[in-house]
């Protein structure tokens, strides 16, 4: 990988695609030359690949690429290199299938993983150069990255993540990260695994409820010294395990210290939300005049009953992030909150006008007066006409 590609954007953007001349992968390379990407058909018969490319038209280039040989890897990436000179997005379809951290290796250039699955890459002293990543792929494995030190900016999902000293990140399965050209060195670790490493463990089920594997970039874990010791010493001890002690029990020990580190991550999230209270104060203002401002325009007459999705995107945060800092706040998540909202507005139509239940059910947003309804007892132990009633 001698070649370092740049993103500009100037010129027309380049994809790669591997396993793209049939199912998935195909359809992903149809999608992005049709939004004008010169697209790379990596397949591991090349003619397979031209008959796909020829299908897909002049946007598409066959490539013959094989994720399991690191030569056939570093030829792909040469001729990439030498005919577009960067690559923008890397889509790993076929590494889908083999399910582990190799090809992360391969695109670092660094010698193979000791275990299939789970890789601790060590960016202290610049032992591991981010910046060898493509701009932009799809990951398939889930990233929890603790920087000590970081000069230069990595993609998360939409944006690109600045790290500050002493910062937390986790990615999850199918989101978009990656690296830029700007790139002066780091200090830290990121630890990067499979989901069927967790197969046949509680984890597998569990990892699926910490909300912070889909925050957004600048929703990152701030960590205090303390905070940081700690994180520092379980990295080290997966570390440890996974480069000399590996056994019968070396498993297990791994996923202990992965849930460990994911319980004491959810604790200083906590902690993050409490000690930044100026901040999501205002948070909650915003919150409540955004919901207020919603009904009084009539909104829900025309989109709907207002949904966390929306909300947070008004206030630039992801749903999860939302939910979990209005939680440390009053107790209730962000549906809890549009619930109760319904509730209090419900009841003031209902017993300042002459609305019907169906009605107001359509004024709120509601498709259907049952819906309204059935909330509305749950909420208030009782139904609207019984509510209503009350009132006489």
């Amino acid at each position: 990988m001698e070649n370092q590609m740049t993103l500009t954007t100037d010129k027309q953007l380049v994809a790669l695609v591997t396993g793209a001349n049939q199912g998935v992968g195909n359809e992903i390379a149809k999608a992005l030359a049709a939004n004008g990407y010169i697209v790379y058909l990596g397949s591991r018969k090349l003619e397979n690949g031209e008959k796909a490319a020829a299908e897909i038209g002049e946007n598409a280039r066959a490539i013959q690429l094989d994720v399991t040989q690191e030569q056939s890897i570093h030829t792909a990436m040469d001729r990439i290199g030498k005919e577009e000179g960067r690559l923008d997005l890397l889509v790993n379809n076929a590494g889908i299938s083999h399910g582990g951290t190799a090809p992360i290796h391969r695109m670092l250039d660094i010698p193979g993983p000791l275990h299939p699955l789970i890789s601790l890459l060590d960016t202290r002293d610049e032992k591991v150069n981010l910046s060898r990543l493509p701009v932009s792929y799809v990951t398939t494995l889930y990233k929890i990255s603790f920087i000590n030190k970081l000069g230069g900016k990595f993609r998360y999902g939409q944006g690109y993540y600045d790290f500050d000293e002493g910062s937390m990140v986790f990615t999850a399965p199918n989101q978009i990260v990656g690296s830029t050209s700007i790139y002066k060195g780091n200090e830290g670790y990121s630890l990067i695994f499979h989901q069927d490493f967790l197969h046949g463990y509680p984890l597998a089920a569990k990892i699926r409820q910490y909300g912070f594997f889909s925050y957004a970039s600048n929703e990152a874990l701030h960590l205090s010294e303390q905070e940081r010791t700690t994180v520092a010493a379980i990295f080290s001890i997966i570390q440890e395990e996974l480069s000399s002690r590996i056994d019968d029990f070396s498993h297990d020990v791994v996923i202990a210290q992965i849930e460990l580190l994911l319980s004491y991550a959810k604790r200083f999230y906590k902690r993050q939300f409490l000690t930044r209270q100026a901040a999501t104060s205002d948070l909650l203002q915003q919150f409540e005049g955004l919901l207020n401002t919603y009904f009084y325009e009539e909104k829900p007459v025309m989109r709907g009953i207002p949904t966390v999705q929306y909300l947070a995107e008004q206030l630039n945060y992801t749903p999860n992030y939302l939910s979990d800092m209005l939680r440390s706040l009053t107790g209730l998540n962000a549906q809890q909150h549009i619930h109760e909202k319904l509730i209090e507005k419900s009841k003031e139509l209902l017993s300042t006008t002459s609305l019907s239940v169906s009605e107001v059910a359509y004024q709120l947003g509601f498709e259907h007066s049952q819906s309204f309804s059935r909330l509305f007892k749950i909420k208030t132990q009782m139904t609207p006409v019984q509510f209503k009633e009350s009132l006489n």
